[in-house]
C-alpha cells in the first residue's frame, strides 16, 4: 500500500513538474519564430517545424522533471540513511535464538 502511495506521489510530482517546465521553456524562447522561419526556409513545412520545436521543448521539460524527481528522491534516501545513526542501540546481550 505504501509503495503504491509513494508511486502515485512521485508520478504526480513528475507530471506536474514536466508541465511547469514546459511552460517555462516555451515562455523563455525568444527566438521561436526565427527558428521556425529558418526551418521553413530550408524546405520544411510550417507544421513540421512547429512539431519539431514542440518535441524538443517537451523532451527537455521531461528531462528537467526527471532530474528534479531523482534529486528529491536522493535527498530523501540520504535523510533516511542518516536516521540509522540516530536509532537507539540495543541494550544488553542479543539472543540469536530468541523464541
Amino acid at each position: 500500500m505504501a509503495g503504491a502511495f509513494a508511486t502515485s506521489l512521485v508520478q504526480s510530482g513528475w507530471t506536474n513538474d514536466a508541465s511547469r517546465n514546459r511552460t517555462e521553456l516555451a515562455g523563455a524562447m525568444t527566438q521561436g519564430q526565427a527558428s521556425i522561419d529558418a526551418m521553413t526556409s530550408s524546405g520544411m513545412d510550417q507544421q513540421t517545424a512547429v512539431n519539431q520545436i514542440s518535441g524538443i521543448v517537451e523532451g527537455q521539460s521531461v528531462m528537467l522533471a526527471s532530474v528534479h524527481v531523482f534529486a528529491t528522491l536522493g535527498v530523501i534516501l540520504l535523510i533516511a540513511a542518516a536516521l540509522i545513526w540516530l536509532a537507539p542501540k540495543p541494550k544488553g546481550p542479543i539472543e540469536a535464538a530468541a523464541h
